[in-house]
């Protein structure tokens, strides 16, 4: 099977080449990489320059910026030839070169499985700290997609943007993307997963870099608000194939404001915040409000 690495990216030249050359560096041989660069200001397209003689390597810059979601979207449909897909942001990078082999071999293992998710290391520029995301399964191990939503709810499972490989027929059918929110990566992967079982690798295959430049760090109160349509979208997609997903979607949504919350107290915005919630979102905000003390629990995004 081919496989599609694509890379959206804008004015990401201080990491690009590290996404690109992780990419190329992957042992799997029936692969694309693909730079999808958003009409960026800087210097991304002299760099890239130089990884033009690679068959393997494709550059398009849009004509227009299309904004982060519709950049992603337009790479899946329009620009991507593999059979299966990842897609790793411009500031992030593999570090498992046998990560895309390993997982075509899970795939290829387990015809039913819509994605092989593997672990992740977080890098926290600015604290200078390292953390893992992963799960609880065993390598190899074919889990329901189903029971890994209600696992991530429990923080028992993860998934990560970088470190997912993904059935791309599959993932256009359901229209991936279609959501214009900071979460529209975990919305698309999650209502996938409704789909099909996934094969879980356990190792870290990727680094997801948080410099502070980030749009999961720098993102509005309004943007934070806007992705609360996450779970409610995934429920409501649930709901059209016969699966009950109401208690995941009020738990995932009490998680998600409070780390809202969290965030707000930290940057000194709290009662503002607060407000701006009660007006969207009352009930699970007042419930959250009753008992705090649990909300500062909640600093792992959901």
């Amino acid at each position: 099977m081919k496989v599609t690495i694509g890379i959206p990216t804008y004015n990401q030249a201080r990491f690009i080449e590290d996404a690109v050359r992780s990419a190329l560096a992957q042992s799997y041989p029936d692969i694309e990489v693909v730079v999808a660069d958003d009409c960026s200001s800087d210097n991304t397209g002299d760099l890239l320059r130089a990884y033009s003689t690679d068959p393997r390597f494709v550059y398009v810059k849009n004509p227009a910026n299309l904004g982060r979601t519709a950049n992603y979207k337009n790479l899946l449909y329009n620009l991507a030839h593999g059979d299966w897909f990842v897609n790793m942001d411009g500031d992030d990078y593999f570090i498992d070169k046998n990560f895309i082999s390993n997982a075509v071999k899970f795939a290829n293992e387990n015809p039913a499985a819509v994605a092989v998710i593997a672990d992740c290391e977080v890098l926290m520029e600015q604290k200078g700290e390292t953390l893992l995301y992963t799960s609880k399964y065993q390598n190899g191990e074919l889990v329901d997609g189903l029971r890994f939503l209600q696992d991530v709810q429990k923080q028992e499972a993860q998934t990560t943007h970088l470190t997912t490989m993904y059935d791309r027929a599959k993932a256009m059918k359901i229209n991936f993307y279609h959501l214009d929110i900071i979460s529209s990566d975990f919305e698309s992967l999650y209502r996938l997963l409704l789909q099909g079982p996934l094969v879980y690798y356990k190792k870290p295959v990727g680094v997801w870099r948080q410099h502070g430049n980030n749009m999961v760090t720098k993102k509005t109160v309004n943007e934070s608000i806007l992705n609360l349509q996450m779970p409610a979208s995934v429920a409501a997609y649930a709901r059209k194939n016969g699966v009950d997903l109401s208690g995941w979607e009020k738990a995932a949504l009490k998680n998600m404001i409070a780390a809202i919350l969290v965030e707000a107290k930290q940057e000194n915005r709290l009662l503002k915040t607060f407000y701006r919630l009660m007006l969207n979102y009352p009930l699970a905000s007042m419930q959250l409000l009753f008992n705090f003390s649990s909300v500062l629990k909640h600093l792992r995004p959901v």
